[in-house]
């Protein structure tokens, strides 16, 4: 409203045509507004998209599958091994039936895992599981809050161009003005050139904007699993914000539902499961053997037996491998105790760079915008009245938009901060109309 006001103000000032004219300056740096007449973007129908196309979601989503997978293989006995044995104990004639040394014999082999083995190879596909579960659900918070920040950036970035451009329609209708002052011998030259310098900034400036937009809108594009050439429509509004209340609830709550800390949690529990498999693993596990040997016309051979494996390399092997183990679980513990440190240290600074960036853009709203309005209207009116310099004007008219430009800002970091708070958390704080439905 109170851009439309600025233009009612000074629209006295304008020449025929001067609006126009101004847009249609624009049209040589590709500086329309993007989206013009069509539709916004759909956020949750971005969401819903990046979840089920952006590569980087699809392979998280494969691994769980995978480690999924392969679980019942854990509880599957071993493989058993045959093996084929021939004796002959001469080398110029076949003895088979006449020596007992020559035979054909049949070995069946059969490995046993022990139950302690077994369970703890459960837990460790288990753990495998959680390890991949965690990472997935990590990777969609991560998407979700950087889907979100790039939104908040462009639609920072549309309603600065819209800005950008009134102003330059402001700009124009008063250089207009002065110009006819100047023609009509009333008044000099260098208003009209200092009003002329104001709104060629202003034009390169609506240039810059548009390339951030475009650079923007490739970015958004690609975190939503789109081809990047995608062309981003307007972000017509920003999502509401469900912001917890300031104090250390939100830390102690990053530390259990972060994801990252689960992701930290669930490799933990995989290098304890790690450890039981290779504690396990100095202690030898058995096999069962049967054999039947054929020895023609003499009677046959019936063998049974029982096999263990004989760690001779205990120390060089089975105990460095533990010990191995042992400190990838240290390491593990540790990298939780700081992913515990960070997510409890981010949850506080972010929670109150939302709060902080909420009561700044009050402030822009409530106060700093009204009296800049009114000293606005002031220097137009007194200029008008010529009892102002054109300068005061430009200034004011300066100050006017850039106070509007920073109040968008500051909405555009609170939603940023919000997303990224709600990736620390694990619950919502941005609250996305219709998210959930299709595409």
């Amino acid at each position: 409203m109170r851009v439309v006001q600025t233009i009612v103000i000074v629209g006295s000032l304008c020449a025929p045509g001067v609006v126009e004219a101004a847009q249609a300056d624009d049209v040589p740096y590709g500086n329309q507004a993007p989206g013009a007449g069509s539709e916004r973007i759909d956020l949750a129908a971005l969401l819903a998209g990046a979840w089920q196309s952006h590569p980087e979601l699809q392979a998280a989503t494969r691994r769980a599958d995978a480690a999924r997978a392969s679980a019942p293989a854990v509880t599957a006995p071993e493989d058993p091994r045959l093996n084929l044995l021939g004796s002959n104990e001469s080398l110029t004639a076949e003895t088979l039936g006449e020596s007992p040394d020559s035979f054909l014999e049949v070995q069946w082999e059969q490995p046993v895992r022990r139950p302690s083995v077994r369970d703890a190879s459960v837990r460790a596909s288990g753990a495998a599981v959680g390890a991949a579960d965690a990472a997935l659900a990590a990777a969609r918070a991560r998407r979700r809050a950087r889907i979100l920040s790039l939104y908040s950036e462009l639609w920072r970035l549309d309603r600065t161009l819209d800005l950008l451009r009134e102003s330059r329609v402001v700009l124009e209708s008063l250089t207009a003005s002065v110009r006819a002052r100047y023609e009509s011998g009333s008044g000099i030259q260098e208003p009209v050139l200092r009003a002329q310098v104001v709104s060629r900034r202003l034009l390169a400036e609506i240039e810059h904007r548009s390339r951030d937009r475009r650079s923007t809108s490739i970015a958004l594009a690609e975190a939503a699993g789109l081809d990047p050439g995608t062309p981003m429509l307007r972000a017509e509004e920003l999502p509401e914000l469900d912001l917890p209340l300031m104090d250390e609830t939100v830390g102690a709550a990053a530390e259990v539902r972060s994801p990252d800390v689960a992701e930290a949690q669930a490799a933990l529990a995989a290098a304890e499961a790690g450890v039981d498999l290779a504690r396990l693993a100095r202690k030898a596990d058995w096999s069962w053997n049967a054999g039947y040997q054929y020895r023609g016309s003499l009677d046959p051979v019936v063998m049974a037996g029982v096999g263990v494996p004989i760690p001779v390399r205990r120390d060089t092997k089975q105990q460095a491998l533990l010990l191995q183990a042992e400190r990838t679980r240290d390491a593990a513990a540790a990298e939780l105790a700081a992913a515990r440190l960070r997510a409890r240290t981010a949850a506080l600074d972010t929670l109150d760079e939302a709060h902080h960036a909420g009561r700044i853009a009050a402030e822009y709203r409530s106060v700093l915008g009204p009296l800049a309005q009114s000293a606005q209207d002031a220097a137009a009116a007194a200029y008008a009245a010529g009892g102002a310099e054109m300068f005061l004007v430009l200034d004011d008219l300066d100050r006017a938009l850039r106070i509007r430009v920073d109040e968008v800002a500051e909405r555009s970091n609170q939603v940023r901060a919000a997303a990224d708070l709600e990736a620390l958390i694990g619950r919502r704080v941005v609250l996305v109309a219709e998210e959930g439905s299709g595409r």
